[in-house]
C-alpha cells in the first residue's frame, strides 16, 4: 500500500492517515506490466497534490482521497487537477503559442513565392496544430470542473456537458476548423468579397487566446 507522504506538510498539514483505502486499487503496487500500466492510466487521471488546483482547494490527503473514492463513479472522466491535465496544459499551451506565431505569418506570407518551397511542410505543420486543437475541444466534454461557488470539483458527465456547451464550445469549434486557405486554391474564382474573408478567417483562432492564458496560468501556478 502507498503510505501519506510528508508532501502536505510544506502546505501547513501533517497526515494521519496511514494508508490508501482497499477500494483505490489503482494505486496499489504490483502486478504484471499490463496492470501496472493500467493502474498509470487510471492514476494519471485522478487528483493529484501537484497539480496548482490540487494544493489550492484540496489541502490534505484526506481530501484527495475523497476526491479519488468520487472519482471511481466516472473513471473515464479526466479529473481537472489531475497529472494528465498538467501534461496536456503544456501541450496545449506551446499548440496555442505556435498557432498564435504561425498566423499572422500565413496571412502575410501564404500566397506569396516565399512559401514556394516548403508550402507542403507548412500545410503539415499548421494542420497538425489544428489536430491537437480539436483534440482538445473533445477532450473537453470528458473533463471536470470547479464549481466555483462551492469549490466543488464536478465529474457528472452530463453536467460537463452542459456546461461547455454553454460556454466555450462553440468558439473552440470555429476557432479549429482547418483549411479555410485550401478553398482559395480549389476555387479560385470566388468572389474577391468572400475571397477577403476566408482569407481573414484564420484570425478566428485568437479566440483561443483565452484558453490559453488560462492554461499559461495554472502551469506558473504549478507547486
Amino acid at each position: 500500500m502507498i503510505t501519506a507522504g510528508s508532501k502536505f506538510e510544506k502546505y501547513g498539514h501533517k497526515c494521519q492517515i496511514p494508508h490508501v483505502p482497499p477500494e483505490l486499487w489503482m494505486f496499489e503496487k504490483g502486478g504484471n506490466f499490463y496492470v501496472r500500466l493500467r493502474n498509470l492510466i487510471v492514476r494519471l487521471r485522478m487528483a493529484t497534490s501537484q497539480h496548482a488546483g490540487g494544493w489550492r482547494y484540496l489541502p490534505s490527503h484526506a481530501s484527495i482521497m475523497r476526491e479519488h473514492k468520487k472519482h471511481l463513479m466516472n473513471l473515464y472522466i479526466v479529473h481537472p487537477f489531475s497529472k494528465f491535465r498538467i501534461y496536456w496544459e503544456m501541450l496545449m499551451t506551446l499548440t496555442f503559442g505556435l498557432q498564435f506565431v504561425v498566423i499572422p505569418l500565413e496571412l502575410a506570407i501564404y500566397y506569396t513565392s516565399i512559401l514556394e518551397n516548403v508550402r507542403g511542410a507548412w500545410n503539415f505543420v499548421r494542420i497538425s496544430l489544428d489536430f491537437v486543437c480539436l483534440a482538445d475541444v473533445v477532450l473537453n466534454f470528458f473533463t471536470g470542473y470547479l464549481q466555483t461557488m462551492t469549490k466543488e470539483i464536478i465529474l457528472n458527465p452530463s453536467k460537463i456537458m452542459r456546461k461547455y456547451l454553454k460556454s466555450l464550445f462553440f468558439p473552440d469549434v470555429i476557432s479549429s476548423i482547418m483549411g479555410y486557405s485550401e478553398l482559395l486554391t480549389y476555387f479560385p474564382l470566388m468572389p474577391p468579397l468572400l475571397v477577403q474573408i476566408l482569407k481573414c478567417l484564420p484570425l478566428l483562432k485568437l479566440m483561443r487566446m483565452v484558453t490559453f492564458l488560462k492554461y499559461a496560468r495554472d502551469l506558473a501556478d504549478e507547486p
